[in-house]
């Protein structure tokens, strides 16, 4: 496992911009350091974030850059605030359950109308066919049916608010 001190060796990280870059090392070849040494450290992944490799094993490069300022891998997950995987900015980061972290989400990619927490009833009275749910604790809590997908909406942002605190993400 990477350690702080071997990752401070190995890599510059710019807290302010996210971006880590491979130091000079004694321990490589003159060849490595020629190729790498200066150069952008990491690689963009399938799933949107950014990884880096180190002695042949891929490290989330947020969770190296927590290794790196904190001098200790995070206990949990780490949430990007902004919900950008790439923006490895440390001021992006804060340490976060599983559940946390969830909460900080858009829309499901399947939503048809892209507001979160609201969906459309087929079989409600024709006034009220939109109705608003969230998660607390593991259970789906409805919310009400609601004349528009706005104003179902509107009530999700404010359990979110109530529920989720400053994870709550209303997107």
């Amino acid at each position: 496992m990477l350690t702080a001190s071997k990752a401070r060796v190995a890599l510059r990280y710019n807290q302010r911009t996210g971006v880590f870059h491979w130091k000079y090392r004694a321990d490589m070849t003159a060849q490595w350091n020629a190729r790498y040494a200066g150069r952008i450290a990491g690689w963009k992944g399938k799933n949107g974030y950014y990884f880096i490799t180190v002695d042949n094993v891929a490290y989330y490069a947020h969770r190296v850059a927590w290794l790196i300022i904190k001098g200790r891998w995070p206990k949990h997950d780490i949430d990007h605030k902004n919900r950008k995987p790439m923006d490895n900015r440390f001021c992006n980061f804060r340490e976060a359950t599983q559940s946390q972290n969830s909460r900080n989400t858009s829309a499901h990619y399947d939503s048809r109308i892209g507001l979160k927490g609201v969906g459309y009833c087929k079989g409600a009275h024709k006034s009220h066919r939109w109705y608003a749910t969230i998660c607390v604790n593991y259970k789906n809590k409805y919310l009400g049916l609601f004349p528009t997908p706005e104003a179902a909406h509107a009530a999700y942002k404010r359990a979110a608010k109530q529920f989720h605190g400053e994870f709550a993400s209303a997107a």
